[in-house]
């Protein structure tokens, strides 16, 4: 019996020593295989891309047997519409020695003007670093922090604008927004205090007062941490097994790059045409919501070249051409719109007064007040009065009451106007 105590006991100390050893380098260890996805599931979810953002719930099933199949889809300049969703899951599967690679690859392998799969690439590889510091793995944290600094950008040969636009935009660097996606990734890291200290860093070597104006917006640091809380938030929804099978049968059986509807990755039925109508506009308000906080978090997370495709201009979808001609003006115009939806988050507000209407064209003015039971072609209207807002309309005054699209009432309230085309909601900012 004392035997068997002893062997018990020792087993123990062998146990905590071989704890204390996987610890050492502070390193979280990467999700166990059991309830993870099969290798050919994970690197499917390297191909979805989904209207409402990154689908961080199905990567943290990623299955660590993956990792190397991964590393080779980073590798390959052909299969570019994969690096995104490749580099983000390799933040929740990753090794130490993988960083090297994520350093190389954002030194050597993106070129030209970033758009595209390339455009996607960029970020989501810091993305990556972001999730592996969080995992505690200490050399994509350092990386991060060497990132942080404009001189790291230097020698690369990729931009996010012209070298036209660049040379009439005084305020704007080749490498402000890869320097944004760094913060975020330190954010994702759970690094609040770096994230502090590293604006303060890029805002204190700023003279001209314009330009430090323009990177305190695109900096914010309570921006770049919200991105990493909503992150957390949709990490932690719980996925059915039958919604799980849907999005993967579909990733694995579809072309690359296609996007995944909003519909086909939420278990919220639709009301379809058809149904009595309270049904249906009662369904498309509630559809309505989710796209305007898809649209404004883009705007609230800085991404606003993403979010501009669903941006309205006096009830005219806003072209990305024309948002780039006029690109200072309509940095201007998106900082104040940012702001007031800063300020709308810390305060209670209801959608109340909803009206849901259709009509043949963008016109607001050819508007028919009444119940919707139209062609999918038609364009599906819906206006929401936000209450307990009198006092922010206010301050916008009479601009956002004139124009086709009024998105302040007489009393002030703001008015959220969002417009729905074959399936693409479009919203009209205030006062715009």
């Amino acid at each position: 019996m004392l035997g068997d105590m002893l062997r018990a006991a020792f087993a123990g100390l062998v146990l905590i020593w071989l704890t204390l050893c996987v610890q050492v380098d502070g390193a979280e260890p990467p999700p166990k295989a059991t309830d993870t996805l099969s290798v050919e599931e994970t690197v499917a979810l390297t191909t979805v891309r989904m209207e409402e953002g990154v689908p961080w719930q199905f990567y943290k099933s990623a299955n660590p047997a993956a990792r190397a199949a991964l590393l080779e889809i980073v590798k390959d300049p052909n299969r570019a519409e994969q690096h995104a969703g490749a580099w983000r899951i390799l933040g929740y599967i990753g090794t130490p020695e993988d960083v090297q690679l994520f350093r190389d690859a954002s030194l050597h392998n993106y070129h030209g003007v970033l758009d595209g799969p390339n455009g996607r690439a960029v970020p989501a590889l810091l993305d990556g670093l972001g999730l592996m510091g969080r995992r505690g793995i200490g050399q994509a944290e350092a990386l991060l922090k060497e990132m942080g600094h404009q001189e790291y950008w230097q020698a690369v040969d990729f931009q996010w604008h012209t070298d036209q636009k660049l040379a009439a935009d005084a305020m704007t660097r080749r490498h402000d927004r890869t320097l944004r996606s760094v913060l975020r990734g330190l954010a994702l890291a759970e690094k609040e205090e770096e994230v502090g200290k590293l604006v303060k860093a890029i805002l204190d070597e700023v003279d001209d007062p314009e330009r430090r104006d323009y990177l305190q917006g695109l900096l914010d640091p309570d921006n770049l941490l919200n991105y990493a809380a909503r992150m957390r938030e949709q990490e932690a929804e719980p996925v059915s097994q039958a919604l799980m099978n849907a999005v993967l049968a579909e990733a694995m059986g579809r072309p690359l790059g296609t996007v995944i509807p909003a519909a086909r990755v939420t278990e919220t039925p639709r009301t379809p045409l058809g149904k009595e109508d309270s049904a249906f506009v009662q369904a498309i308000a509630e559809e309505a919501r989710v796209a305007f906080e898809r649209i404004t978090s883009r705007i609230l997370e800085g991404e606003y070249e993403v979010a501009i495709p669903q941006l309205l201009d006096n009830g005219e979808p806003l072209e990305l051409e024309k948002a780039r001609a006029i690109w200072a003006e309509f940095q201007r115009d998106v900082g104040k719109t940012s702001a007031l939806l800063q300020e709308l988050k810390k305060r209670h507000t209801a959608w109340s007064e909803c009206v849901v209407v259709r009509s043949s064209t963008w016109e607001c003015a050819a508007i028919e007040e009444t119940p919707l039971r139209g062609a999918r072609s038609d364009v599906i209207v819906l206006k929401a009065t936000l209450t307990n807002t009198t006092d922010l309309g206010k301050r916008i005054g009479r601009s956002g009451r004139t124009g086709r699209v009024v998105t302040v009432a007489e009393d002030g309230s703001l008015i959220i106007v969002l417009k729905k085309l074959d399936d693409q909601w479009y919203w009209n900012p205030f006062a715009w």
